[in-house]
């Protein structure tokens, strides 16, 4: 049995008025790709691993982002995985939420195996511990996995409703890129939970490449909440050898996000 362990440091800086908001929770996208996708994690990007650590042992590369949005403000980020290892970064300037986060994963009866650790502290005034973990499986062109995080460790900051009751529950389910005739398709979806409540979204990537090495995508989505109406997201991007050029264009609270990435690959 082969072993993955896949293993990152990340740092987060987000906020949601009088509370810390989740990183990486049920209601946010993982990457600048997903956000165009309406969510959905999908595959090729570095921070899928913090929606879901078992995700580490599928993705290498490098990418990084800038996300400006009037919700919680301007946010910047990185992540980079190799040979099934990780490490993310990422901080917005209000009010200084900081996150960091430690995980592996596994190959374990034919599943890759994620458990992550991470600690979260506002301007050093209040400290959380959490807990995460996730599976994930290639069928055949399919990647589908589930992962539950924002588990509370600490128990002056649980919950009135227990250790669970702040977690984030994902299932989510992508494929690769299928040739239809000149263009390569590959679509997206998950359904999520938070603070009750529930979050979906599906999504589709079309690419073009003229010439090898060069490939020029539209991506297109719809995501949505209990709580908030069905919204469209849409993005797009370019590949020139290892590097790619994205943009994403989505919803947080309601109000438009603009974000902004790179990878290298």
């Amino acid at each position: 049995m082969s072993r993955r362990i896949g293993t990152y440091l990340a740092l987060c800086l987000l906020t949601t008025g009088t509370a810390p908001a989740q990183w990486v929770g049920a209601g946010e996208p993982a990457s600048v790709r997903a956000a165009a996708m309406g969510g959905a994690p999908g595959m090729a990007s570095p921070r899928l691993i913090l929606a879901n650590p078992a995700l580490s042992g599928f993705v290498t590369g490098f990418e990084t982002g800038l996300a400006v949005h009037e919700y919680n403000g301007i946010e910047v980020g990185a992540a980079a995985v190799r040979d099934g290892l990780g490490v993310a970064v990422g901080a917005s300037g209000d009010p200084g939420l900081v996150r960091a986060a430690i995980g592996a994963s596994r190959d374990v009866l034919g599943f890759s195996a994620g458990l992550m650790g991470s600690v979260r502290e506002l301007r050093g005034r209040a400290r959380a511990w959490h807990a995460g973990i996730g599976l994930a499986r290639n069928l055949g062109p399919l990647q589908a996995g589930v992962a539950l995080t924002d588990i509370t460790l600490n128990e002056d900051r649980r919950a009135p409703g227990g250790w669970l009751d702040d977690a984030a529950f994902r299932a989510h389910a992508g494929t690769q890129t299928l040739e239809i005739g000149p263009l390569d398709v590959a679509v997206a979806g998950h359904t999520a939970m938070q603070d009750g409540v529930w979050f979906s979204g599906t999504g589709v990537e079309v690419a073009y490449w003229p010439v090898t090495g060069r490939t020029f995508r539209v991506l297109a989505g719809i995501g949505s909440s209990l709580d908030m109406e069905g919204h469209l997201t849409v993005g797009g991007s370019f590949t020139g050898d290892w590097l790619t050029i994205e943009y994403a264009r989505d919803r947080l609270s309601g109000e438009v996000a603009h974000r902004f990435g790179l990878r290298w690959r």
